[in-house]
């Protein structure tokens, strides 16, 4: 059985929290958008995809309500989470592929708090 590793020794990622518009509507389509945006930016390590929920089963922030979007939860390595949030948050950006960071933080429960979402069972 080998040694795990201690924390300190594994690789540091940070949780972003962001929207996604109607065109997305299940994870494999988001997926598929994270790998070419991961790929494009000449990440250290790819971006992974926690939570999906879509738009039609999204019911949580107040100030989305009057849009019809959903939210996801990505995994991004610490190193890259600046590049990631600027190329997202670029206007120009988030409209041709409809994603938008709202919140990002070093641990996935607090990014599920601020956006209203239960932990997956």
């Amino acid at each position: 059985m080998t040694k795990r590793l201690s924390k300190a020794l594994r690789g540091k990622r940070r949780w972003l929290g962001v929207t996604i518009d109607n065109r997305y509507k299940n994870r494999n389509d988001l997926e598929i958008v994270l790998e070419a945006t991961g790929t494009t930016l000449n990440l250290s390590k790819k971006l992974r995809l926690m939570d999906f929920v879509g738009s039609d089963n999204y019911v949580g922030v107040s100030q989305f309500e009057s849009e019809s979007l959903g939210v996801a939860i990505m995994q991004v390595s610490l190193e890259d989470i600046a590049l990631v949030r600027e190329h997202l948050n670029q206007e120009l950006i988030a409209k041709e592929i409809g994603i938008s960071t709202i919140t990002t933080s070093g641990k996935i429960r607090l990014v599920r708090e601020r956006l209203s979402l239960k932990k997956k069972v």
